[in-house]
Protein backbone atom coordinates (compact mmCIF):
# COMPACT_ATOMS: atom_id res chain seq x y z
CA UNK A 1 0.00 0.00 0.00
CA UNK A 2 0.80 3.25 -1.23
CA UNK A 3 2.00 5.96 1.95
CA UNK A 4 1.28 9.71 2.39
CA UNK A 5 4.00 11.94 2.05
CA UNK A 6 2.80 13.00 5.68
CA UNK A 7 3.87 9.76 6.82
CA UNK A 8 6.88 9.68 5.26
CA UNK A 9 8.22 12.77 6.75
CA UNK A 10 7.62 11.07 10.42
CA UNK A 11 9.11 7.99 9.20
CA UNK A 12 12.01 9.88 8.36
CA UNK A 13 12.32 12.79 10.83
CA UNK A 14 14.64 11.28 13.28
CA UNK A 15 16.22 8.98 10.78
CA UNK A 16 19.77 7.31 12.19
CA UNK A 17 20.00 4.66 9.52
CA UNK A 18 23.38 5.33 7.91
CA UNK A 19 25.99 7.87 9.59
CA UNK A 20 25.19 10.76 7.72
CA UNK A 21 22.82 11.35 10.37
CA UNK A 22 25.94 12.49 13.00
CA UNK A 23 27.06 15.37 10.39
CA UNK A 24 23.58 16.65 9.50
CA UNK A 25 22.16 19.99 10.40
CA UNK A 26 18.99 19.24 8.83
CA UNK A 27 17.41 16.53 6.90
CA UNK A 28 16.23 17.58 3.70
CA UNK A 29 13.16 15.80 2.76
CA UNK A 30 12.36 18.04 -0.19
CA UNK A 31 8.99 19.67 -1.75
CA UNK A 32 6.93 21.75 -2.26
CA UNK A 33 3.82 20.45 -4.22
CA UNK A 34 2.46 16.79 -3.04
CA UNK A 35 0.49 16.55 -6.69
CA UNK A 36 3.43 17.74 -8.60
CA UNK A 37 3.04 16.29 -12.46
CA UNK A 38 6.89 17.07 -13.03
CA UNK A 39 9.25 15.64 -9.79
CA UNK A 40 12.72 16.14 -9.85
CA UNK A 41 15.63 14.07 -8.50
CA UNK A 42 18.86 15.46 -7.22
CA UNK A 43 21.89 13.58 -6.12
CA UNK A 44 21.85 14.74 -2.01
CA UNK A 45 21.77 17.88 -0.37
CA UNK A 46 24.74 20.20 -0.56
CA UNK A 47 26.05 22.93 2.47
CA UNK A 48 23.00 25.31 1.73
CA UNK A 49 20.33 22.65 1.68
CA UNK A 50 21.86 21.44 5.08
CA UNK A 51 21.64 24.57 6.93
CA UNK A 52 18.13 25.22 5.79
CA UNK A 53 16.00 22.07 5.09
CA UNK A 54 15.07 23.07 2.00
CA UNK A 55 16.60 21.59 -1.37
CA UNK A 56 17.79 23.19 -4.44
CA UNK A 57 18.59 26.86 -2.31
CA UNK A 58 21.20 29.24 -3.11
CA UNK A 59 23.11 29.34 -6.41
CA UNK A 60 21.54 25.98 -7.91
CA UNK A 61 18.55 27.05 -6.57
CA UNK A 62 18.41 30.22 -8.80
CA UNK A 63 19.49 28.24 -11.51
CA UNK A 64 16.51 25.61 -11.17
CA UNK A 65 14.08 28.44 -10.96
CA UNK A 66 15.83 30.59 -13.86
CA UNK A 67 14.92 27.03 -16.45
CA UNK A 68 11.31 26.40 -14.83
CA UNK A 69 10.17 29.61 -15.75
CA UNK A 70 12.01 29.15 -19.23
CA UNK A 71 9.22 25.93 -19.48
CA UNK A 72 6.51 28.07 -18.31
CA UNK A 73 6.78 26.46 -14.78
CA UNK A 74 7.24 27.66 -11.29
CA UNK A 75 8.72 25.99 -7.81
CA UNK A 76 5.19 25.27 -6.69
CA UNK A 77 4.59 23.72 -9.40
CA UNK A 78 6.89 20.83 -8.85
CA UNK A 79 8.31 18.56 -6.10
CA UNK A 80 11.80 17.54 -5.84
CA UNK A 81 13.99 15.32 -4.12
CA UNK A 82 17.27 13.93 -3.62
CA UNK A 83 18.34 10.50 -4.10
CA UNK A 84 19.46 10.23 -0.21
CA UNK A 85 18.41 13.32 2.20
CA UNK A 86 21.18 14.32 4.37
CA UNK A 87 24.36 15.79 3.37
CA UNK A 88 27.36 13.82 2.49
CA UNK A 89 30.41 15.18 4.32
CA UNK A 90 32.37 18.14 2.21
CA UNK A 91 29.80 17.16 -0.78
CA UNK A 92 30.97 13.88 -1.41
CA UNK A 93 28.96 11.06 -3.66
CA UNK A 94 26.92 9.11 -1.38
CA UNK A 95 28.41 5.63 -0.42
CA UNK A 96 26.37 2.31 -1.65
CA UNK A 97 25.32 1.61 2.20
CA UNK A 98 23.69 5.32 2.15
CA UNK A 99 21.98 4.98 -0.84
CA UNK A 100 20.64 1.36 0.15
CA UNK A 101 19.28 2.68 3.96
CA UNK A 102 17.83 6.13 1.93
CA UNK A 103 16.32 5.29 -1.33
CA UNK A 104 13.33 3.20 0.09
CA UNK A 105 11.84 6.94 0.97
CA UNK A 106 12.29 8.12 -2.29
CA UNK A 107 10.69 5.69 -3.67
CA UNK A 108 8.02 5.64 -1.43
CA UNK A 109 7.79 9.59 -2.36
CA UNK A 110 7.54 8.68 -5.68
CA UNK A 111 4.85 6.33 -5.17
CA UNK A 112 2.64 8.74 -2.88
CA UNK A 113 3.00 11.58 -5.66
CA UNK A 114 2.80 9.67 -8.83
CA UNK A 115 4.49 12.13 -11.36
CA UNK A 116 4.04 12.32 -14.88
CA UNK A 117 7.65 13.10 -15.27
CA UNK A 118 10.57 12.49 -13.42
CA UNK A 119 14.11 14.95 -13.75
CA UNK A 120 17.42 13.33 -12.99
CA UNK A 121 20.04 16.04 -12.03
CA UNK A 122 23.38 14.89 -12.71
CA UNK A 123 24.65 11.45 -13.48
CA UNK A 124 24.44 10.00 -9.66
CA UNK A 125 20.69 10.52 -9.70
CA UNK A 126 20.39 9.33 -13.41
CA UNK A 127 22.10 6.39 -12.94
CA UNK A 128 20.43 5.19 -9.82
CA UNK A 129 16.50 6.33 -10.56
CA UNK A 130 17.33 4.58 -14.54
CA UNK A 131 19.73 1.85 -13.59
CA UNK A 132 21.87 2.63 -16.26
CA UNK A 133 25.61 2.84 -16.23
CA UNK A 134 25.21 5.72 -19.23
CA UNK A 135 25.93 9.47 -18.60
CA UNK A 136 24.27 12.36 -18.87
CA UNK A 137 25.74 12.91 -22.15
CA UNK A 138 24.97 9.95 -23.59
CA UNK A 139 21.07 10.12 -22.13
CA UNK A 140 20.08 13.60 -22.22
CA UNK A 141 17.54 15.36 -24.48
CA UNK A 142 15.06 12.58 -24.22
CA UNK A 143 12.31 10.71 -22.60
CA UNK A 144 12.93 6.99 -21.41
CA UNK A 145 10.36 4.69 -19.93
CA UNK A 146 11.31 3.55 -16.44
CA UNK A 147 7.97 1.72 -14.83
CA UNK A 148 7.51 2.60 -11.78
CA UNK A 149 4.61 4.35 -11.64
CA UNK A 150 1.15 4.36 -13.03
CA UNK A 151 1.47 5.93 -16.29
CA UNK A 152 4.76 5.95 -18.45
CA UNK A 153 7.07 8.47 -16.46
CA UNK A 154 9.67 9.92 -18.40
CA UNK A 155 12.93 10.98 -17.39
CA UNK A 156 14.85 13.76 -18.87
CA UNK A 157 18.88 14.06 -17.93
CA UNK A 158 20.55 17.09 -18.36
CA UNK A 159 23.97 18.94 -17.51
CA UNK A 160 24.49 19.53 -13.43
CA UNK A 161 23.16 22.50 -12.45
CA UNK A 162 26.87 23.28 -11.14
CA UNK A 163 28.19 24.01 -15.00
CA UNK A 164 29.27 27.79 -15.19
CA UNK A 165 29.87 27.84 -19.13
CA UNK A 166 27.44 29.43 -21.04
CA UNK A 167 27.05 26.14 -23.62
CA UNK A 168 26.45 24.30 -20.55
CA UNK A 169 23.57 25.95 -19.31
CA UNK A 170 22.21 26.41 -23.19
CA UNK A 171 22.03 22.58 -22.91
CA UNK A 172 19.86 23.07 -19.85
CA UNK A 173 17.78 25.27 -21.32
CA UNK A 174 16.77 23.34 -24.10
CA UNK A 175 16.61 20.12 -21.98
CA UNK A 176 13.91 22.15 -19.58
CA UNK A 177 12.11 23.10 -22.88
CA UNK A 178 11.28 19.88 -23.44
CA UNK A 179 9.59 19.39 -20.18
CA UNK A 180 7.55 22.43 -21.50
CA UNK A 181 6.92 20.67 -24.80
CA UNK A 182 5.88 17.22 -22.57
CA UNK A 183 3.72 19.42 -20.48
CA UNK A 184 2.17 21.18 -23.49
CA UNK A 185 1.43 17.84 -25.24
CA UNK A 186 0.25 15.68 -22.25
CA UNK A 187 -2.35 13.58 -23.68
CA UNK A 188 -1.04 13.16 -27.03
CA UNK A 189 2.31 11.74 -25.55
CA UNK A 190 0.86 9.58 -22.63
CA UNK A 191 -1.77 8.29 -25.00
CA UNK A 192 1.07 7.09 -27.49
CA UNK A 193 2.97 5.56 -25.20
CA UNK A 194 0.44 4.75 -22.35
CA UNK A 195 -2.16 2.86 -25.29
CA UNK A 196 0.14 1.41 -27.68
CA UNK A 197 1.14 -2.01 -26.11
CA UNK A 198 -2.66 -2.28 -24.50
CA UNK A 199 -4.05 -1.52 -27.83
CA UNK A 200 -2.14 -4.08 -29.41
CA UNK A 201 -3.43 -6.83 -27.19
CA UNK A 202 -6.78 -5.32 -27.64
CA UNK A 203 -6.55 -6.15 -31.33
CA UNK A 204 -5.00 -9.45 -31.09
CA UNK A 205 -8.30 -10.17 -30.12
CA UNK A 206 -10.73 -10.61 -26.57
CA UNK A 207 -10.10 -14.73 -26.69
CA UNK A 208 -7.58 -17.53 -27.65
CA UNK A 209 -9.94 -18.99 -30.19
CA UNK A 210 -9.96 -15.02 -31.56
CA UNK A 211 -6.08 -14.49 -31.71
CA UNK A 212 -4.67 -15.18 -35.26
CA UNK A 213 -1.62 -18.08 -35.34
CA UNK A 214 0.90 -14.93 -37.33
CA UNK A 215 0.20 -12.97 -34.00
CA UNK A 216 1.33 -16.03 -31.57
CA UNK A 217 4.88 -16.89 -31.16
CA UNK A 218 6.32 -19.80 -32.22
CA UNK A 219 6.00 -23.13 -30.12
CA UNK A 220 9.30 -25.32 -29.98
CA UNK A 221 9.00 -27.47 -27.38
CA UNK A 222 6.47 -27.81 -24.54
CA UNK A 223 6.41 -24.61 -22.86
CA UNK A 224 9.24 -22.74 -24.71
CA UNK A 225 8.00 -20.03 -27.39
CA UNK A 226 10.22 -17.83 -29.78
CA UNK A 227 8.43 -14.22 -30.24
CA UNK A 228 9.55 -12.08 -32.98
CA UNK A 229 7.53 -9.06 -32.23
CA UNK A 230 6.09 -7.26 -29.25
CA UNK A 231 2.56 -7.60 -30.17
CA UNK A 232 3.19 -11.78 -30.25
CA UNK A 233 4.86 -10.99 -26.45
CA UNK A 234 1.53 -9.70 -25.74
CA UNK A 235 -0.90 -11.96 -27.22
CA UNK A 236 0.84 -14.88 -25.74
CA UNK A 237 0.65 -12.91 -22.46
CA UNK A 238 -2.73 -12.20 -23.22
CA UNK A 239 -3.78 -16.41 -23.71
CA UNK A 240 -1.87 -16.71 -20.23
CA UNK A 241 -3.58 -14.47 -18.81
CA UNK A 242 -7.66 -16.24 -19.38
CA UNK A 243 -6.23 -19.22 -17.86
CA UNK A 244 -4.45 -17.86 -14.79
CA UNK A 245 -6.52 -18.48 -11.33
CA UNK A 246 -6.69 -17.39 -7.93
CA UNK A 247 -3.71 -18.58 -6.42
CA UNK A 248 -1.38 -19.13 -8.84
CA UNK A 249 2.01 -17.65 -8.71
CA UNK A 250 4.26 -16.46 -11.65
CA UNK A 251 7.83 -15.79 -11.14
CA UNK A 252 9.29 -13.49 -13.84
CA UNK A 253 13.40 -13.55 -14.91
CA UNK A 254 15.18 -12.39 -17.27
CA UNK A 255 17.52 -9.55 -19.57
CA UNK A 256 16.41 -6.43 -19.19
CA UNK A 257 14.41 -4.88 -21.39
CA UNK A 258 13.59 -8.86 -22.76
CA UNK A 259 9.90 -8.08 -22.80
CA UNK A 260 8.69 -9.21 -18.98
CA UNK A 261 6.25 -6.30 -18.97
CA UNK A 262 4.98 -6.72 -22.08
CA UNK A 263 3.70 -10.32 -21.22
CA UNK A 264 2.48 -8.92 -18.10
CA UNK A 265 0.93 -6.20 -20.09
CA UNK A 266 -0.99 -9.26 -22.46
CA UNK A 267 -1.85 -11.29 -19.04
CA UNK A 268 -3.79 -8.23 -17.15
CA UNK A 269 -5.37 -7.69 -21.12
CA UNK A 270 -5.99 -11.35 -21.14
CA UNK A 271 -8.22 -11.00 -17.73
CA UNK A 272 -9.65 -8.26 -19.12
CA UNK A 273 -7.54 -5.13 -17.12
CA UNK A 274 -8.36 -2.09 -18.53
CA UNK A 275 -5.53 0.47 -16.89
CA UNK A 276 -2.28 0.67 -18.59
CA UNK A 277 0.07 -1.55 -17.15
CA UNK A 278 3.93 -0.64 -16.06
CA UNK A 279 6.59 -2.58 -14.45
CA UNK A 280 6.98 -1.45 -10.53
CA UNK A 281 10.32 -0.71 -10.10
CA UNK A 282 9.56 1.83 -7.12
CA UNK A 283 6.11 1.31 -6.07
CA UNK A 284 7.02 -2.66 -6.20
CA UNK A 285 3.38 -3.25 -6.27
CA UNK A 286 1.06 -2.63 -8.51
CA UNK A 287 -2.66 -3.90 -8.25
CA UNK A 288 -4.86 -3.91 -11.42
CA UNK A 289 -8.52 -5.04 -11.20
CA UNK A 290 -9.74 -7.46 -14.15
CA UNK A 291 -12.95 -8.53 -15.12
CA UNK A 292 -13.61 -11.05 -12.29
CA UNK A 293 -10.94 -10.93 -9.95
CA UNK A 294 -7.39 -8.67 -9.21
CA UNK A 295 -3.93 -9.15 -10.54
CA UNK A 296 -1.05 -8.36 -8.01
CA UNK A 297 2.15 -7.28 -10.09
CA UNK A 298 5.46 -6.85 -8.21
CA UNK A 299 8.89 -5.95 -9.25
CA UNK A 300 11.36 -7.28 -6.14
CA UNK A 301 15.18 -6.02 -8.52
CA UNK A 302 15.52 -3.55 -6.24
CA UNK A 303 15.48 -5.55 -2.99
CA UNK A 304 18.34 -7.54 -1.58
CA UNK A 305 17.39 -8.83 1.88
CA UNK A 306 14.24 -11.06 2.64
CA UNK A 307 13.33 -8.82 5.42
CA UNK A 308 11.97 -5.74 2.76
CA UNK A 309 9.68 -8.32 1.89
CA UNK A 310 7.57 -7.28 4.96
CA UNK A 311 5.95 -4.10 4.13
CA UNK A 312 6.25 -4.52 -0.05
CA UNK A 313 2.52 -6.34 0.76
CA UNK A 314 3.98 -9.67 -0.98
CA UNK A 315 2.81 -12.37 1.82
CA UNK A 316 -1.04 -10.40 1.68
CA UNK A 317 -0.70 -10.80 -1.69
CA UNK A 318 -0.06 -14.52 -2.45
CA UNK A 319 -2.97 -15.77 0.20
CA UNK A 320 -5.71 -12.84 -1.57
CA UNK A 321 -8.16 -13.81 -4.37
CA UNK A 322 -5.99 -13.09 -7.46
CA UNK A 323 -2.85 -14.34 -9.44
CA UNK A 324 0.20 -12.67 -8.75
CA UNK A 325 3.42 -11.96 -10.85
CA UNK A 326 6.51 -11.51 -9.61
CA UNK A 327 9.59 -9.90 -11.54
CA UNK A 328 12.81 -10.84 -10.17
CA UNK A 329 11.71 -12.65 -7.52
CA UNK A 330 14.28 -15.80 -8.08
CA UNK A 331 16.69 -14.75 -4.74
CA UNK A 332 13.21 -14.61 -2.71
CA UNK A 333 12.23 -18.58 -3.44
CA UNK A 334 12.10 -19.33 -0.13
CA UNK A 335 10.13 -16.52 1.57
CA UNK A 336 7.41 -17.11 -1.61
CA UNK A 337 7.17 -20.74 -1.21
CA UNK A 338 5.16 -22.60 -3.89
CA UNK A 339 4.77 -21.06 -7.23
CA UNK A 340 2.98 -22.08 -10.17
CA UNK A 341 5.24 -21.18 -12.93
CA UNK A 342 8.99 -19.54 -13.38
CA UNK A 343 9.07 -17.89 -16.65
CA UNK A 344 12.33 -16.93 -18.31
CA UNK A 345 12.22 -14.52 -20.98
CA UNK A 346 15.10 -13.77 -23.06
CA UNK A 347 16.99 -12.16 -25.63
CA UNK A 348 18.33 -13.80 -28.57
CA UNK A 349 21.93 -13.09 -29.84
CA UNK A 350 21.83 -9.80 -32.09
CA UNK A 351 23.77 -11.98 -34.66
CA UNK A 352 20.51 -13.65 -35.44
CA UNK A 353 18.96 -10.30 -36.46
CA UNK A 354 18.04 -9.91 -40.20
CA UNK A 355 18.11 -6.61 -40.71
CA UNK A 356 19.35 -3.54 -38.55
CA UNK A 357 15.66 -2.45 -37.97
CA UNK A 358 14.23 -5.43 -37.17
CA UNK A 359 13.05 -6.38 -33.23
CA UNK A 360 15.24 -8.37 -31.43
CA UNK A 361 13.70 -12.19 -31.37
CA UNK A 362 12.86 -13.35 -27.17
CA UNK A 363 12.41 -16.98 -26.05
CA UNK A 364 10.02 -17.57 -23.40
CA UNK A 365 10.30 -20.63 -21.60
CA UNK A 366 7.92 -21.80 -18.99
CA UNK A 367 9.10 -24.48 -16.28
CA UNK A 368 6.20 -25.81 -14.00
CA UNK A 369 7.00 -25.80 -10.56
CA UNK A 370 3.67 -27.98 -9.69
CA UNK A 371 0.86 -29.91 -11.38
CA UNK A 372 -0.94 -26.57 -11.91
CA UNK A 373 1.63 -25.48 -13.81
CA UNK A 374 2.10 -28.57 -15.79
CA UNK A 375 -1.77 -27.83 -16.65
CA UNK A 376 -1.43 -24.32 -17.79
CA UNK A 377 1.91 -25.41 -19.68
CA UNK A 378 -0.20 -28.22 -21.86
CA UNK A 379 -3.25 -25.24 -22.52
CA UNK A 380 -0.95 -22.92 -23.86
Amino acid sequence: MAVTLDEIRKQIADCKKCPLWETRTNIVFGGPNPTARVMIVGEAPGKNEDLSGQPFVGVSGKKLDALLEEVGLSRQDVFISNVVKCRPPSNRNPKVAEVEECSPYLRDQIRAIKPDVIVCLGNFATQFVMHTDKGVTELRGKFYQIGALACYPPCIPHQLFTARSGRSISKMTCDFLLIGLRNTLEEDLVTNLSTSANDAATNNGSAASNTTTSNLPEKTTAGTFISITTEQTIALGQILGKLLQAGDVLVLTGDLGAGKTQLTKGIAAGMGVADDVTSPTFTIEMVYEGTTMPLYHFDLYRLNDPDQLEDTGLYDALESDGPTIIEWGEQFAEQIGERTLDVYVSRLSEEELESDDAEPRREIRFIPQNARGEEIIQSL
